[in-house]
This record gives structure tokens, C-alpha cells and sequence, in this order.
């Protein structure tokens, strides 16, 4: 489908309206009406809704995704990382998101994952530069 091609941004207002009509025929409500149905639900329904607006907050939270490699093979896992995986993240890459972390103040949680994160060449360098520009920062 082109919208996840292009995104909603990338389609036309013709195709905006059409695909706004056919959810209107479904029952869909737009994105921001529903946020103020959930957030009304239990308080009093009477009251008129007004579309929420979502505001960005600052990030919190730096999620690493270091690789699929892993030494084993689990059948619930979701990533199928496994032995037979070798995606890994970069060592120029991991010192990119030691420079984002660093321009980060907001950042109080970094959180390492993928496959079995200590097996990746990266993994001590991304824990020893991080612990050293940021000692109070919480790594899981």
C-alpha cells in the first residue's frame, strides 16, 4: 500500500480524503478523537470531546539494538537471533551513538539489546564510554 511507502505525508489530498472516508465508513475515528475517547472513558462521557494533540516529550530512554548474533538458538524468540545470525552493530557506529548519547542530557536509561548484546565486538566499548561520559546513567 503506498501509505507505507511514502507515508501520510506523501500522498496526495485526494488520497488523504479517500482514505479518511473509508475509515469514516467503518467507524474509524481519527487518531486524535480516539486519544480523547480513551482518555474521557470513565470521567464523565457527557462533556463534549476535543481532539487530543500528542506532544513530544524528551527522550528518556536510548535503545541499542547491537546485533542478532546470540549463542543460542530459543523458539520463542522474537528476533530469531540465534548462532547462525551475524548482524552486528559497528564499531563506528556504536561511537555514533556514544556522541548521540553524549548530546542526550535528557537520557537517564541506556538500554542494550539484541541478541545476546555481551557477545557483540561493541559491547564493552559502548559500557566503558557511556559509564565514562555519563557515570549516573542506568544501563540495563
Amino acid at each position: 500500500e503506498k501509505l507505507q511507502n511514502v507515508g501520510l505525508k506523501g500522498m496526495s489530498k485526494e488520497e488523504r480524503t479517500k482514505r479518511r472516508r473509508a475509515l469514516d465508513s467503518l467507524g474509524v475515528p481519527p487518531f486524535n478523537l480516539f486519544l480523547a475517547q480513551k482518555e474521557k472513558e470513565g470521567e464523565n462521557m457527557n462533556s463534549k470531546l476535543e481532539p487530543k494533540i500528542l506532544q513530544r516529550s524528551d527522550c528518556q530512554v536510548l535503545q541499542l539494538n547491537v546485533g542478532l548474533y546470540c549463542n543460542q538458538a530459543c523458539a520463542h524468540c522474537h528476533v530469531e537471533s540465534s548462532p547462525l545470525r551475524t548482524e552486528a552493530m559497528t564499531l563506528d557506529v556504536a561511537a555514533q551513538c556514544i556522541q548521540l548519547l553524549k548530546n542526550t542530557p535528557s537520557v537517564h536509561t541506556l538500554d542494550i539489546t539484541g541478541g545476546a548484546p555481551e557477545l557483540n565486538p561493541s559491547f564493552r566499548y559502548i559500557v566503558a564510554m557511556a559509564r565514562e561520559i555519563r557515570p549516573d546513567l542506568d544501563i540495563i
